[in-house]
């Protein structure tokens, strides 16, 4: 996968076209895919270089002066998305004021044909982009004949009588914790990535010990207990990241807690995202240091205060025995 920070830094060979998908691609759902698949079948088509454009921070983000918003994935894990799906390209348009005034004209002549050498077009029914967002798809139909431009339009997924959208997961996962759904709009269970880290070892007296996620750049779902699996860097360091869209085959069942531990603290710590692996064998302090995907298959319950830590580790082994019948395991 070739990054490209600018629109009007990419230089096209010589004869060599583009098929395009262009949007904000945050956690790169089923919908997104649709329109990745459509994009590399009119490279394939054409003989075109599949890419996709997308917009840092998000254009609505900017809008709203939202620029540190959480988001599903990273602009990392969202290039690593791409990368899965087949993608050659990914060029990153800084949008700020001075790109928020190019007109839909502009954008689609100057960006899109001349600079992009574009053949092929793929876009969500509700895209609109340019000042004022004056451009849409009644627009981009015209120019397309005109200009001899394939172009998809395509209509949102649904799932569950509503249309699957990076709001609606985002929505789902923060007010609810609603895993479940958000893995049907992902096609994977949704995946927080990060390093583990030495906590305070609280789990491990409780005798559930704990793996502890630091670095966690994404939206947090709602504090609970979960139940799903972890994915854990290999010793040889050959597979460096956790896959972003599909479940891995190497991966361990786990409860997680997201949450500030009531019945632990009195103050109030920051939230913890921590995994209790249900199998596996590790040395003590081995994993420190290792980078770890959570993924979050299935809520369980509420982060709850108990009257005393021995009401906790009671409770903490009923969800185990949740887990691992939610999980598949024999229990």
């Amino acid at each position: 996968m070739i990054q490209v920070s600018d629109l009007s830094t990419y230089r096209s060979g010589p004869g060599q076209r583009t098929a395009i998908t262009i949007g904000n691609f945050d956690g790169c759902h089923l919908g997104h895919q649709e329109l990745v698949a459509a994009t590399k079948q009119y490279a394939n088509q054409f003989g075109a270089r599949p890419l996709a454009v997308t917009f840092a921070p998000r254009p609505e983000a900017f809008f709203h002066g939202l620029f540190d918003e959480p988001l599903l994935c990273t602009a990392e894990q969202k290039t690593r998305c791409f990368d899965e799906c087949g993608l050659e390209l990914q060029v990153i348009q800084r949008f700020d004021a001075n790109f928020s005034r190019i007109s839909h004209i502009e954008f689609y002549r100057c960006y899109l044909l001349e600079q992009l050498a574009a053949r092929a077009l793929v876009v969500g029914d509700n895209f609109r982009f340019g000042y004022q967002r004056l451009g849409d798809t009644a627009y981009l139909r015209q120019c397309s004949i005109a200009d001899r431009l394939s172009l998809t339009i395509s209509p949102a997924l649904q799932q569950g009588g509503h249309s699957i959208s990076s709001t609606r997961i985002r929505a789902m996962l923060q007010e609810h914790g609603d895993v479940s759904n958000a893995a049907m709009m992902l096609g994977r269970p949704y995946m927080l990535e990060g390093c583990i880290a030495k906590g305070e070892q609280l789990g491990r007296r409780l005798g559930f010990p704990t793996a502890n996620l630091g670095e966690v750049q994404q939206l947090l779902p709602k504090s609970g207990v979960y139940a799903g699996f972890v994915w854990l860097q290999d010793e040889t360091g050959s597979i460096q990241k956790p896959a972003m869209t599909a479940l891995p085959a190497n991966v361990y069942p786990a409860v997680f807690n997201i949450g500030i531990r009531p019945t632990l603290h009195q103050a109030s710590p920051p939230v913890r995202v921590e995994a209790h692996l249900l199998a596996g064998t590790f040395g003590t302090d081995a994993l420190y240091g290792l980078r770890a995907g959570f993924y979050l298959a299935h809520r369980l319950r509420d982060e709850t205060k108990f009257a005393d830590t021995e009401e906790l580790r009671q409770q903490i082994a009923r969800d185990c025995k949740q887990a691992g019948r939610l999980l598949g395991l024999t229990v």
